[in-house]
């Protein structure tokens, strides 16, 4: 692959995705699990430094290859879901959430 891929999950009309489906579709979608921050590594320090979510996010554990080390996270901001650093069975989880959300994603490759 030659970057990261990265998705916005937007409403085709620019309205905002409401809160409470998306908190509806985590807890109806046995593959995502609520979370309320991630883990990880500081890297200036190496510190082991937790990153608060300040809208729900959730973190999909049905990957294809098995990943279980890197999150996979879809965070909900200002209207909008997000993922970032991601590869395409996680792009593709993301075409059926916003299915399942009557959105549609916007993708663009860093």
């Amino acid at each position: 692959m030659d970057g990261l891929i990265c998705i916005r999950i937007v409403r085709p009309d620019g309205e905002p995705i409401e809160v409470e489906r998306w908190q509806a579709l985590i807890e109806s979608d046995p593959e995502l699990t609520p979370i309320e921050f991630v883990e990880g590594v500081n890297p200036r320090t190496h510190e082991r430094v937790r990153v608060p979510y300040k809208q729900p996010a959730a973190v999909w554990s049905a990957h294809p290859e098995g990943y279980t080390n890197s999150p996979f996270v879809f965070a909900y901001e200002d209207g909008l879901i997000t993922a970032v650093c991601i590869d395409r069975p996680f792009a593709t989880k993301g075409a059926e959430i916003a299915q399942q959300l009557n959105a549609r994603i916007v993708e663009t490759l860093d």
